[in-house]
């Protein structure tokens, strides 16, 4: 079983930021919306380039200034789907090093642990919060490998699509 601690998506992290800190509370409040019952453990699955694992997701209870600062459902589950991708780049051995620019194809560069700083990946992310008809996760991450693949930057990457409610996470890498 792969462990994914989305506490302090920070550990991730060549770079120092507040915003990991609103990341993790995201976090928090998105899962707690589908797992009231005591944190830590989330049960789930991760596929990756098709080959599938068990994944136990570990979290904290949300505050309820967290409650508050994360309402919005739609940016909540965004921004869970970041911690939860800076988790899985982890797990494939990337650290996080910044944010991508508008239309360069990706959300978040990475790039793999112990590499040279231009050595740079793609993150491409996207968070669902429920399971319903319409909003197929596969779907969701053929279109996330495109949009990587696109964009007015040319590299390497991963998409990462995490749905909540029950602990799916789906990604795939490319070249």
């Amino acid at each position: 079983m792969i462990v994914l601690n989305l506490r302090t998506p920070e550990q991730f992290a060549t770079i120092k930021s507040a915003e990991f800190g609103t990341l993790a509370e995201a976090a928090r409040v998105t899962l707690w919306r589908f797992h009231p019952v005591p944190p830590p453990n989330t049960p789930g699955s991760w596929t990756h380039d098709g080959t599938c694992e068990e994944v136990e997701l570990i979290w904290e209870k949300p505050s309820d200034d967290d409650h508050a600062v994360h309402a919005n459902e739609i940016d909540a589950t965004e921004k869970a789907g970041y911690a939860v991708a800076m988790a899985v780049a982890d797990q494939l051995g990337f650290d996080v090093v910044g944010r991508l620019h508008h239309r360069s194809g990706g959300d978040w560069y990475v790039r793999p642990r112990g590499e040279p700083p231009n050595d740079r990946y793609k993150l491409e992310v996207s968070g669902i919060a429920r399971v319903h008809v319409g909003n197929d996760p596969a779907t969701r991450l053929r279109i996330k490998v495109k949009q990587g693949k696109g964009g007015d930057l040319t590299r390497p990457g991963l998409a990462v699509v995490a749905r909540f409610e029950d602990g799916l996470i789906l990604s795939e890498s490319w070249r």
